[in-house]
């Protein structure tokens, strides 16, 4: 993962847009660009979470998201489904 900023563009802050969205940080469009919004974002999820505040996905702030990616876990429901048999 090659360190990311303001300005760098490409699939990879795609990528890291669409979790920090998933986590519950407004990035804005999902579009790859690496913006004003995403920056901020990023901000938020360094000071929430007790990292250096500078915007920039660097390795340890990479690492962590990372923690986000592997333990998100989805589940489609299925018909007949209710909240006590899926909670």
């Amino acid at each position: 993962m090659r360190i990311l900023k303001k300005g760098d563009r490409g699939s990879d802050v795609r990528k890291i847009q669409a979790v920090l969205q998933k986590i519950g940080y407004d990035v804005g469009p999902i579009d790859g660009i690496f913006g004003s919004n995403t920056e901020e974002a990023v901000k938020r999820f360094q000071l929430n979470n007790g990292l250096v505040v500078d915007g920039i996905i660097g390795p340890k702030t990479y690492e962590l998201l990372n923690k986000f990616i592997l333990g998100y876990n989805t589940y489609t429901i299925k018909p007949g489904d209710t909240l006590y048999n899926i909670a």
